[in-house]
Formats: C-alpha cells, structure tokens, sequence
C-alpha cells in the first residue's frame, strides 16, 4: 500500500509503534520496492517463511540480510 501511495511511511511507524532503528530499515526496505530493487513477492515470500521459521530465514540476520536492510 506504501508503494501505492495509500499509506505514508509516518503513518506506517505510528501504527506499528518502530523504534528508531526499525524505522531506518522500513524506509530502506519501502526505498528498495518502490525503486524495483525488490519485488513485493519476494518481500511476502521470505517473511512467511521466516514467520515459520524455516531455514534459511530463520534468524533475524538472515532475514534482514535477504531483504537488504
């Protein structure tokens, strides 16, 4: 919805409540599917295998790392 234009990033942070360096990997990450760095698939695909936490995003870092954050 960001990459639409529905939504703001701020509107984004204050729901979801992000802390500074939370915030910081949001826009990088809205940056990277807004600019085709990405495709929104992909972005939908690892955390739904993270969320189950299947190897290989089952950590954090690993998460972040595939995402590009």
């Amino acid at each position: 919805e960001r990459k639409r234009g529905k939504v703001t990033n701020q509107q984004i942070i204050s729901a979801l409540l992000l802390d500074s360096s939370e915030q910081s990997e949001l826009v990088t990450l809205v940056n990277r599917i807004i600019n085709n760095g990405i495709v929104v698939l992909e972005v939908h695909d690892v955390l739904l295998i993270a969320e189950q936490q299947i190897p290989p995003y089952n950590t954090e870092s690993a998460v972040k790392t595939r995402l590009g954050v």
